[in-house]
């Protein structure tokens, strides 16, 4: 449900009490994505910032819930989707043990 905070807002910021339809999210995440890269927030940009991000994490945790398993079947999950092979963090890793640095196996 949205409303009109106030329409002499330079950006003319809304209010919503919950997210019910993908064109109210996509709005949502508009908006905060515009007020998150905005440098001179002001206190109530910030507040409306923090509801609007509780708002979407709400409507996407009931919407795109994420698939219970254990740690490896989700690491096994996203090296599938990436496509990342077995072969390829062996090369990484050993290549990082000769520079002392595990931190590029993880990019």
């Amino acid at each position: 449900m949205w409303m009109d905070l106030d329409s002499n807002v330079g950006n003319n910021y809304i209010l919503m009490q919950s997210l019910e339809t993908e064109a109210e999210n996509d709005r949502a995440i508009a908006i905060a994505e515009e007020l998150e890269h905005k440098s001179d927030r002001t206190n109530e940009e910030s507040a409306i910032l923090e509801l609007l991000v509780a708002l979407i994490e709400k409507f996407e945790d009931e919407h795109y819930p994420l698939p219970a398993g254990t740690p490896q079947q989700m690491l096994l999950h996203l090296m599938e989707s990436n496509d990342v092979k077995h072969t390829t963090w062996k090369v990484r890793a050993i290549a990082d043990r000769k520079y002392k640095s595990w931190s590029r196996l993880f990019k």
